[in-house]
């Protein structure tokens, strides 16, 4: 993925028009000090994670919400833009 050229808090942010998905096996790789924290992943409609993939970094997606197979390891945060969007829209 990014290297952060020994600046630790650089951050980094990807979008996915529509859906985001990992493959079987798939991994993101941090190199340089990077953090799962400063990484969002932003999924226009949703999220699917296979099997024994590694994702780094914060989830965010749409409608169709975020899937995670068996042994997919999530480091980060997920959430739903529209339950997001909704918390935002009333008073909580």
């Amino acid at each position: 993925m990014g290297d952060t050229g020994a600046i630790s808090d650089a951050v980094f942010i990807f979008r996915a028009a529509t859906l985001l998905t990992m493959k079987t096996g798939m991994r993101v790789i941090l190199k340089g000090g990077a953090s799962p924290s400063n990484i969002y992943w932003s999924a226009g409609t949703g999220a699917a994670f296979a099997a024994n993939c590694i994702m780094q970094g914060n989830v965010f997606a749409g409608t169709a919400g975020i899937t995670y197979a068996a042994g997919c390891v999530h480091h980060g945060r997920c959430g739903l833009l529209d339950y997001l969007r909704s918390i935002l829209n009333n008073i909580v």
